[in-house]
C-alpha cells in the first residue's frame, strides 16, 4: 500500500490510499458511518461492483448517477438529493461515489451541498479520475 496525507491550504485534510484489496479495507474505514447511513452513488456500468459494496458496507441506499459529463446538472444533483432525502440521509451520513471524473465530480459537489456537507469518500476506477477528478 502507498498513502499520501494531504493538507490543503484551507486547512482541510484528506488521505489518499493506492492499495491491492481495498473493498476489505472499506468496511473497516467506513465503519464510524454505518449507524448515521453510508450511501453509495455510482456510474451505472459499475452497477454490479457498487451492490457488492453496498453490501460489504451496509449501504443504506446505492444510487446510479451518469458518468457523461452531460449529468453534471443542476437538475441531477437535486434528484440525487431528493432520493438521498428519501432514504434518510443526513448531515451525519457519508456518500461514497465509485467511478470515473464526471461522477466523482457530481458527488462531490453534492456531498458539499447536501445539508451543509456530508462526508464524502471518492473511489476513483481510473487513474485520470483519480488525478483529474478525485484529488485534482
Amino acid at each position: 500500500m502507498v498513502a499520501f496525507n494531504l493538507t490543503g491550504q484551507d486547512g482541510r485534510r484528506a488521505r489518499i490510499e493506492v492499495r491491492r484489496g481495498l473493498q476489505s479495507a472499506l468496511s473497516e474505514r467506513l465503519a464510524p458511518w454505518r449507524d448515521s447511513g453510508l450511501f453509495i452513488l455510482h456510474d451505472p456500468a459499475l452497477g454490479g461492483l457498487a451492490a457488492q459494496l453496498g453490501r460489504l458496507v451496509g449501504a443504506r441506499a446505492v444510487l446510479a448517477a451518469s458518468g457523461a459529463e452531460s449529468a453534471k446538472r443542476l437538475v441531477e444533483v437535486e434528484r440525487l438529493a431528493r432520493l438521498l432525502l428519501g432514504s434518510g440521509a443526513d448531515r451525519g451520513s457519508m456518500l461514497v461515489v465509485l467511478g470515473g471524473g464526471a461522477v466523482l465530480d457530481l458527488g462531490a459537489f453534492l456531498a458539499g451541498i447536501y445539508f451543509r456537507g456530508m462526508a464524502c469518500a471518492l473511489l476513483p476506477t481510473s487513474l485520470l479520475a483519480a488525478v483529474d477528478a478525485a484529488i485534482g
